[in-house]
């Protein structure tokens, strides 16, 4: 079977596959993000403004987290990402400073605030309250870090 979209199947559906074929393969990495890839991703996960989304790539290009490689202005990741998070998967149970729905979800706090549905003490409140959990959370496991 070479489809990569996987048929619906229902509850107590039966299927007899009519041949059974092995074939010798590897996953390889996927390819690296163009910036208007990664724009769009940040987008789709709700994280950055068109005013904000500039500042987030050029903070992660200074922090060394990854570079900008020309001619074809794709980001690749360093070694530092790499380790980083390599040692979150490591910890136990779930540790979300690697995944982008906490960004998001203080982007969205953020947003309220600039609506009117939370102070912005809230908000702030609310976020070093995340944080503090997941900083206790990398400190009693640190053993995990490389």
């Amino acid at each position: 079977w070479s489809a990569r979209k996987i048929p619906s199947y229902y509850l107590g559906e039966q299927f007899e596959p009519t041949a059974l074929h092995l074939h010798e393969g590897h996953t390889s990495p996927p390819s690296p993000l163009s910036e208007a890839e990664l724009i769009g991703m940040m987008d789709e996960q709700g994280i950055g403004t068109d005013a904000t989304i500039a500042q987030h790539i050029k903070k992660t290009l200074d922090r060394g987290y990854v570079e900008k490689r020309v001619p074809n202005n794709t980001f690749h990741p360093l070694p530092l990402s790499r380790i980083l998070l390599d040692s979150y998967t490591r910890m136990p149970q779930a540790f979300d400073l690697g995944v982008p729905h906490l960004r998001a979800e203080m982007e969205r706090d953020m947003g309220k605030v600039c609506s009117g549905q939370m102070t912005r003490q809230e908000c702030v409140d609310k976020t070093v309250d995340m944080m503090r959990g997941l900083y206790r959370h990398a400190s009693v496991n640190s053993r995990c870090l490389h």
